[in-house]
């Protein structure tokens, strides 16, 4: 049925591997983070991905009703739950973010991506 569909609408398939590929790149990315870069950066990348897909706009912050709760944010981290603590409180003190209520908050979210471009850029240069 599936290569029916691709023989008749070729632009179906356009479409199909043009999602796969995001989704490939997306997986290469997550990878190369867990081996370079530490959860404290991970975090910060995994809660930029959030607000993009689904921050909303709250003031000047941006809010990810999510309903996370730590340990989910830990498997998505690729983390111990007591490392994320330890990262989530560390970005909190920068007030870059807040968790309350499992809803992440983004204070400051160019700060947030600054941060990021930043971390990478000197783990690249080690």
């Amino acid at each position: 049925m599936f290569r029916r569909l691709l023989g008749s609408k070729p632009g179906v398939g356009q479409i199909v591997s043009e999602q796969l590929a995001e989704r490939l790149r997306r997986i290469e990315r997550r990878v190369e983070g867990l081996i370079f870069h530490d959860a404290r950066l991970r975090l910060a990348v995994i809660v930029n991905e959030l607000c993009e897909h689904f921050g909303k706009k709250v003031g000047d912050a941006v809010e990810i009703d999510g309903n996370f709760t730590q340990t989910e944010l830990a498997t998505l981290v690729g983390c111990t739950r007591q490392t994320l603590n330890q990262s989530l409180r560390e970005l909190e003190s920068e007030g870059l973010v807040a968790m309350k209520r499992r809803r992440i908050r983004v204070t400051r979210l160019e700060a947030l991506q600054e941060f990021i471009r930043r971390e990478k850029a000197e783990s690249a240069e080690r």
